[in-house]
């Protein structure tokens, strides 16, 4: 039980390499087992986050930092002169 409270410390301060090894022939085994398959996947969508965090502030970015005033009128007598 102690390699897995370690193992998860590790992974809660961001050690994705965290992977426990324990024989036993108990219940405690397939925890680890399941553990050891939890940790790569919890490491992808860390990743996924991390990559969507900065594509929202890429979008942000390139949104104006204002309300751009236009005249409709402007917009369609520009339409209308293009056509």
């Amino acid at each position: 039980m102690s390699k897995l409270v370690n193992a998860v410390r590790r992974v809660a301060s961001g050690d994705f390499a965290a992977r426990v090894h324990i024989n036993s022939r108990d219940e405690i085994v397939e925890l680890g087992r399941t553990f050891n398959q939890m940790v790569p996947e919890l490491e992808e969508r860390v990743a996924m986050k991390q990559a969507l965090d900065v594509a929202m502030e890429v979008q942000q970015n390139l949104l104006p930092k204002e309300i751009p005033q236009v005249n409709a009128l402007d917009i369609v007598k520009e339409i209308r002169r293009c056509i």
